[in-house]
């Protein structure tokens, strides 16, 4: 087999995108992208993911990933990112108890990335409910280096995200009709408390 045929890790694709198996979305901005506090002209298509600690596989992948993205833009230099300055974190210092014993990986992209159901149908507007904080999916990510006038870091692009099975709803639960029947009379109801 060719050099350039080999993958590094079976979860590493051809086009050096990193599959994630089996992590958790959080804050997903995947069908509109979002502006950020002092950037609102710059939009982003993004989520958190929510990689066990445990999930040696996908650790072991994205390590070799981020390992080559620094190598590519900083050959030979032994740490040229400081740790605050990669996308992914220890969720254990989080204040959200959801996080603990998990890694957070920060992704985002000015493209919308591909976006499957669970049967590898595409995602249609309509499905956004389905890309919801806490469902369980399987997400392609590819790390990049950054050395701009915004400093040095390693980003990671979000490519695709494919839901899985229904986690816990992170955030508050939506608001239903219930109890919104108008079939009171409310002309004596007086001044508004508020």
């Amino acid at each position: 087999m060719s050099e350039e045929m080999k993958t590094p890790h079976p979860q590493i694709d051809k086009d050096g995108f990193v599959l994630l198996k089996n992590v958790r979305l959080s804050f997903p901005h995947l069908f509109v992208p979002r502006g950020y506090a002092g950037d609102e002209t710059n939009p982003k298509f993004s989520t958190s993911v929510m990689i066990p600690n445990g999930a040696t596989a996908n650790l072991d992948a994205l390590k070799i990933a981020i390992n080559k993205a620094k190598e590519e833009k900083w050959p030979g230099v032994k740490k040229p990112v400081a740790d605050d300055r990669i996308c992914i974190k220890s969720g254990d210092d989080s204040d959200d108890e959801r996080m603990h014993d998990h890694f957070i990986l920060s992704t985002s992209s000015t493209r919308r990335p591909s976006l499957f159901l669970r049967d590898k149908s595409q995602a249609r507007d309509g499905d956004s409910d389905l890309f919801y904080g806490g469902v369980f999916a399987n997400v392609k990510v590819s790390p990049w280096a950054m050395d701009n006038k915004f400093g040095k870091r390693i980003c990671c692009e979000i490519k695709a995200v494919l839901t899985l099975e229904r986690g816990d709803q992170f955030g508050a639960k939506p608001a239903t009709a219930d109890g919104m029947d108008d079939d009171s009379d409310d002309s004596d109801q007086g001044d508004i408390p508020f």
